[in-house]
């Protein structure tokens, strides 16, 4: 839990401004940036030639591939780390942070029931917004499914070494809520035992992240 005395900059702020820190890509070879405009000038002219307002879009894609022209592994790595950092708020740092040593939390899933797969998810809960701090406990569901669907966490089966955590989860005020809410759904929701963890990616991004605080200090 954050020490709530002393006041502490949200971490999604502290991971930005490592980032704007960052090195400047590094120039492509000069036989690769040859080519490069070669290529984008003949482009250019057919784009004209169509449509004399297309030559923007012909720009647009010049810039996109002069990056790309430029690129190692490394500051393929940190342009990644740079789009998602701008995309997660502070809570769903402090999410990644309880992940980041391994830990499983257990997860709550309401799906809609199906036979041939294991349904549609539309709602999830998990006790881990209160062990990681959240401010905004209402919006841990959103979290979640933020993070599983940008592939930064995932959702395992059930851990049978987790039974009593899942049991105070389903009678939490706020599952019970969300039960409640979606009855009379059809087809009937079904509430599947899960378990959260931080995904590979999610792991690679939180150590490039605190690789770079390192860095910084």
């Amino acid at each position: 839990m954050p020490n709530r005395s002393e006041p502490q900059p949200p971490v999604g702020a502290r991971v930005l401004a490592i980032l704007r820190r960052l090195p400047p890509v590094r120039r492509a070879e000069a036989r690769f940036q040859h080519v490069e405009e070669e290529v984008l000038r003949g482009l250019r002219e057919r784009m004209d030639a169509l449509d004399p307002g297309a030559s923007r879009h012909a720009e647009s894609f010049q810039n996109r591939l002069a990056v790309s022209l430029e690129q190692d592994t490394g500051t393929l790595e940190l342009e990644i780390v740079q789009g998602l950092a701008g995309h997660l708020v502070s809570d769903e740092w402090r999410l990644l942070a309880a992940l980041s040593d391994g830990s499983g939390y257990p997860m709550l899933t309401l799906r809609r029931a199906r036979w041939r797969d294991s349904g549609e998810a539309l709602h999830r809960y998990s006790s881990i917004g209160r062990s990681a701090g959240v401010y905004a406990q209402e919006y841990v569901p959103l979290y979640l499914a933020r993070l599983i669907n940008n592939g930064l966490a995932a959702a395992l089966p059930e851990r049978a070494s987790l039974r009593m955590d899942y049991e105070l989860c389903e009678g939490d005020a706020t599952f019970r809520e969300a039960l409640r809410r979606w009855d009379g759904e059809r087809p009937p929701l079904r509430s599947c035992r899960e378990t959260l963890v931080i995904s590979p990616a999610g792991q690679r991004l939180w150590d490039a992240v605190m690789q770079l605080g390192e860095e910084e200090r």
